[in-house]
């Protein structure tokens, strides 16, 4: 089975949303005795993946 890969762009704020469900998922899915690596491998992803910039007011173009 081939791996896909998906692009995410989130802010900072939303990233650490994420990641803190995700961790979470981790230690619940410890406790069941289920296998959570792959879990770690998503945070890494998401670490890694390209910031949104947050829009600044009067940073769009104005007509």
């Amino acid at each position: 089975m081939a791996k896909e890969k998906y692009i995410m762009t989130v802010d900072e704020d939303t990233q650490g949303l994420i990641i803190n469900a995700l961790l979470m998922l981790r230690e619940e899915k410890r406790k069941e005795g289920m296998d959570t690596g792959w879990i770690g491998d998503v945070i890494v992803d998401l670490c890694n993946a390209p910031k949104k910039k947050t829009r600044v007011m009067g940073d769009g173009c104005e007509r």
